[in-house]
């Protein structure tokens, strides 16, 4: 394909090597861990060639400041203000929110289990066994989850693998600004999200609002050497 189009072959790497190069710390010993990132078969969702990504400021209250993040301040104050709650979520009881949340959603149960494979397609995860796990849940007045946010962690990144939400409007905004402050106090550095063009439209615009920017992403331990990190 490349030798019978060598101009888009051109263009298409020039294209690429316009995004900055963020790079993220996962040791040697862990990099089995992190396929997501060095995945040529999926380059579209996982792989090194683009993804986007939110920097964790220190001190992490900077991350709410400024005219962006305006929406995410006020959502989150409004959820609080409706009775809901942001929790962590212990790795055992992944499993058993996402299906209650996702029963509550309407979804029958072989239904739920597809989602979920779908979901979990080409990772080396599953949920019974997400190594690393990060999760937040949105409770209501009733302690009864109602959204979920979870991510995997390896070194000082996490990479986003699914949320959901039975309850639309401030409950997600609420849920992601939980999942930030989890993830900043178990000293990860990064979040990664898929590519901005594998994501649909709503959630192309809400990761943009939440402040996810285009990336190629690398490893310290696993690149080249070559790379710069972005400042």
């Amino acid at each position: 394909m490349a030798v019978c189009h060598p101009v888009r072959t051109w263009r298409a790497v020039h294209y690429l090597r316009e995004f900055p190069i963020v790079n993220v710390s996962v040791s040697a010993s862990d990099t089995e861990s992190v396929k997501w990132i060095f995945n040529p078969r999926r380059p579209w969702k996982l792989s090194s060639f683009v993804s986007s990504y939110i920097e964790l400021p220190s001190p992490l209250s900077l991350y709410w400041q400024g005219q962006a993040k305006q929406n995410i301040r006020k959502a989150t104050a409004r959820a609080k203000s409706e009775g809901y709650k942001v929790r962590p979520v212990d790795p055992s009881e992944v499993e058993k929110i996402v299906i209650q949340i996702g029963e509550d959603s309407g979804w029958k149960r072989h239904e739920l289990d597809g989602v979920i494979d779908q979901v979990f397609k080409g990772t080396q995860w599953n949920l019974h066994d997400v190594r690393g796990a990060i999760c937040v849940a949105v409770v209501d007045g009733e302690d009864r989850p109602v959204a979920f946010c979870l991510g995997a962690q390896t070194g000082n990144v996490v990479r986003n693998i699914w949320a959901y939400t039975a309850h639309r409007g401030n409950v997600r905004w609420l849920c992601f600004s939980g999942y930030v402050e989890e993830v900043s106090a178990r000293g990860a550095k990064f979040i990664v999200e898929s590519s901005p063009w594998a994501l649909s439209a709503g959630n192309d615009v809400f990761a943009e609002r939440l402040g996810f920017k285009p990336a190629r992403i690398r490893n310290l331990y696993g690149g080249s050497g070559q790379e710069k990190s972005i400042q």
